[in-house]
């Protein structure tokens, strides 16, 4: 009936279908009992296989959760039944007393389609069918274009193609006139178009005001964010006779001991202001510019005509050396991604042993047994010494694109360095000398969870760190705008919407816009306090002059009209930032209330009981310092990355190595003296690692015969049946293509698996369902990996030859793909979900029977 393209990917979305549907019933907590043992049902018994609405969870549920061998088989009932099921209730509980903004919902939808997608993996990995299926795969005409964004990823700072460009180049500063005023900041931008060149300058606020106007603008389009402005200022060494012939990073001198190297006539030292937030506004235009629709709207035009200026000779100097070092970060970062790819590739030949060796049967125990009779990494095997030396590289690149590589690197830095800070190392280590194990356990639970004085426990701290920040800043916001909007009536309304949703009967709470959800929330009768004639009217007349204000293309004349449409406005931002404010309290409230603790606890006993006798065996009270001096010594690695300029690649590369290799003796030793006095723990840890390996490759004994499913479709409907499963073809292939391509933007041509030379078809799991693995580009909005490869693409153009139309075409196309891929949209279905129940019948039968054959109650 079908091929086998469409036989395998029909399984893949009705295997989809159900999971999704799964998870929707299970986020009412009443509905735990479908899991089986030991969720109980109402009157205490347990819901029978047959019986559960949820069998795909249910068996991934008792097949791999209840075996873990942390979990102790003699409390689990008590654990799940009590415990867990009480902190979900106290989760939904939470939930409905407060509305959730469009920001958090998002957030919690990716959250859901990541678990959603592990599921699917699992499944669709383990369950064929008895017709012959096949995956789809990009062309070799697709590869090759994808592999030309290596090289357009170096390039996104050159002349593109676009009829405009703006570079954040400089940074102008402004002395104060007064005593008591501060001096202030304003950023050069190089505006270049098809027939002039001109600069201008605004100072960080004019930025902000750009953002919001494109966000008013284009409601339905991403808008790139801003980063927080950061105030460090660099000095940097430079020679003028080579600052201005465009030498590049040998017009700069670096060292790493305070010796000067090089041959140089002179030697002038520059401090850059700002320099940190002008390059992440220099990102933001470019990501701006890349958009046609942002390109020619008003606001962006007005902002690139406005505050025009000519720089004097000290700003251009600034600004040259800082292009200047535009370039040269921008090589570090694509060679220091290169460089360590290379050195993972050299690993690779020594990888293959070692993979085939661990994938077969009993490969982990035989690995970790190995751990557990070398004293020293000098002793170990060849093939594992390779490979330590290949995770080596992989954690070190990992540091380095976690603290330089992202957007919000600086507040990933900032919150890692306050939580290693407020950490009491030597406590811990104390308490972990103890000889008694049951003492040594209560000691460590009274260090993370113990609250003095009714203060907040220290796990509290670790937890609420980010959310504390949040909170004061939402605060202090929604005090001004209070202020802006100057009607009690108004504000009071709104806040006793946010604590009380569910009293407004008439409002529909999950609704996206916010401007409608105003209007009701203000004109709802069934709640009081009932607005005033007065207020009421400004709240109407506010949302018309509003409505019509976003329709224009200019602001309105009318002064008293303009003023009415911003009162709206701010109202609108109250409303929003009241709902964020709202939630991330209640968040803060069920961290520190007593469910989320007792829970705490519980799973601390649960994981750390078994290992305590371990711990004292092996002395590892040690390993408390160790980690404490690692961490120390990457902070201060990357702090002093951070304030100095290195532009060798090698040497970047060299220098995150050389941090992880400084401690890799004390985390060998860790863990070879856990192993060393294992007391069985471990050996079943390995085994569990095993089973699920073999679950992926070779547990569907049992296949599924798709085409019975399909016989109960009505001709008509196999039609359609065809054109659905065509548009689903299409779709996953666009999306292949968008995460390749994301891939390869993240990290610069670098292989899409960390893992060098090994394929995630060796662990069972077909190399496109590990993908689903990727976030899509529709599913995160915090990630331009899709746009900048849009923007480089655009800036690749100009280092073409000019008589070169083949490059010309190769960059058009690779671009078009890329656009077409940016743009993939997932189809709505008529009939494959009629199928769903027809398939889950027989998925029911193949999972109840694996679950017999491996003595596992169902």
């Amino acid at each position: 009936m079908l091929d086998a393209k469409e036989y395998h990917y029909l399984k893949k979305e009705l295997i989809s279908l159900q999971v999704e549907r799964e998870f929707s019933i299970l986020s009412n907590p009443d509905n735990l009992a479908h899991l089986g043992l030991p969720f109980k049902l109402p009157d205490g018994s347990f819901l029978r296989y047959e019986e559960s609405e949820t069998p795909v969870i249910r068996f991934i549920f008792r097949r791999f959760a209840l075996t873990f061998p942390f979990l102790d088989s003699s409390t689990q009932v008590e654990f799940w039944n009590e415990n867990v099921r009480s902190f979900l209730v106290a989760v939904a509980e939470a939930q409905k007393s407060f509305v959730s903004d469009a920001e958090n919902s998002s957030k919690l939808r990716r959250l859901k389609l990541k678990l959603v997608r592990v599921f699917v993996l699992l499944i669709s990995s383990a369950i064929h069918l008895v017709e012959r299926e096949e995956m789809m795969d990009v062309s070799e005409e697709e590869k090759t274009l994808m592999a030309h964004f290596e090289s357009l990823s170096l390039n996104a700072n050159l002349y593109d193609s676009q009829p405009i460009r703006a570079d954040v180049l400089g940074v102008r500063v402004n002395e104060p006139a007064g005593i008591l005023r501060k001096r202030t900041f304003e950023y050069m931008i190089r505006v270049q178009t098809k027939t002039e060149v001109y600069y201008i300058a605004h100072r960080y606020s004019a930025f902000e005001q750009l953002r919001r106007a494109l966000l008013k603008r284009f409601p339905k389009l991403h808008v790139p964010t801003l980063a927080k402005q950061d105030t460090l200022s660099f000095v940097v060494h430079y020679s003028p006779t080579r600052i201005s012939t465009d030498s590049g990073a040998d017009a700069f001198l670096f060292h790493s001991e305070g010796a000067i190297e090089g041959d140089y006539d002179e030697v002038v030292d520059k401090t850059l202001h700002r320099e940190r937030t002008r390059y992440f506004l220099r990102t933001f235009m470019h990501l701006v510019l890349s958009k046609t629709e942002f390109l020619e709207s008003d606001c962006l035009q007005m902002f690139l005509l406005k505050n025009m200026t000519e720089p004097n000779d000290e700003e251009i100097l600034d600004m040259r050396i800082r292009e200047q070092l535009d370039r040269v970060r921008e090589q570090e970062q694509f060679q220091f991604k290169k460089a360590a790819n290379e050195r993972m590739h050299e690993l690779e030949g020594h990888m293959r042993n070692f993979k085939q060796n661990m994938i077969e049967h009993g490969g982990f125990s035989a690995l970790f047994s190995e751990l557990k009779e070398k004293d020293s990494i000098e002793e170990l095997s060849p093939p594992l010494q390779k490979t330590i030396n290949w995770a080596k590289v992989c954690l070190a690149s990992t540091i380095y694109m976690t603290f330089f590589g992202k957007e919000k690197s600086l507040d990933t830095f900032s919150r890692i360095k306050r939580m290693h800070s407020i950490i009491p190392y030597t406590i811990l280590k104390g308490v972990m000398r103890l000889s008694n194990p049951v003492a040594m356990m209560k000691h460590v639970l009274d260090v993370f969870l113990a609250q003095p004085f009714n203060k907040r426990s220290l796990f509290q701290r670790l937890i609420g760190i980010g959310l504390q920040d949040d909170i004061r800043l939402l605060e202090k916001l929604v005090g001004k705008y209070e202020a802006s909007i100057k009607n009690v009536e108004i504000c009071n309304r709104v806040s006793n919407f946010v604590e009380a949703p569910e009293s407004y009967a008439d409002v529909d709470v999950g609704m996206p816009d916010t401007a409608k959800l105003l209007l009701q929330v203000m004109t709802s009768e069934q709640h009081e306090p009932v607005l005033s004639p007065e207020s009421l009217d400004e709240i109407l007349q506010g949302y018309e002059c509003w409505k019509m204000s976003i329709e224009s293309d200019s602001y309105p004349a009318d002064g008293e009209y303009l003023e009415r449409a911003k009162r709206y406005g701010y109202t609108m931002k109250l409303l929003k930032l009241s709902m964020q404010l709202s939630g991330k309290q209640s968040m803060v409230k069920l961290l520190f209330e007593g469910v989320t603790g007792t829970l705490m606890r519980d799973v601390v006993v649960i994981f750390y009981k078994p290992l305590m006798r371990v711990y004292k065996a092996a002395s590892v009270y040690q390993s408390v310092d160790d980690f404490s001096a690692f961490m120390d010594d990457m902070l201060g690695l990357v702090e002093k990355t951070q304030n100095s300029f290195e532009m060798n690649p090698n040497a970047v590369v060299k220098k995150f190595i050389d941090l992880v290799s400084r401690h890799e003796q004390s985390f060998f030793d860790f863990v070879h003296k856990i192993y060393t006095h294992d007391d069985g723990l471990f050996i079943d840890l390995t085994k569990w690692i095993e089973t699920v390996l073999y679950f992926l490759k070779k547990d569907s004994t049992r296949n599924i015969e798709m085409n019975t499913v399909l016989e109960t479709l009505e001709p008509e409907d196999m039609v359609t049946l065809k054109q659905e499963l065509t548009d689903l073809l299409d779709w996953n292939h666009r999306t292949k293509v968008a995460n390749l391509i994301k891939v390869q933007c993240r990290y610069g041509g670098m292989d899409e698996s960390s893992l060098p030379n090994v394929q995630s078809d060796d662990f069972g799991l077909d190399n496109e369902l590990f993908r689903e693995l990727q976030d899509r580009p529709e599913e995160d909005d915090d990630d331009n990996s899709l746009q900048l490869s849009l923007t480089a693409t655009n800036d690749s153009i100009s280092i073409l030859e000019p008589d070169d139309p083949v490059g010309e075409a190769r960059v058009e196309a690779a671009r078009a793909l890329a656009q077409q891929a940016e743009n993939a949209v997932k189809p709505d279905f008529a009939i494959i979900p009629k199928l769903l129940p027809g398939f889950v019948a027989q998925l029911r039968e193949t999972l109840l029977e694996s679950l017999h054959e491996n003595s596992l109650m169902a």
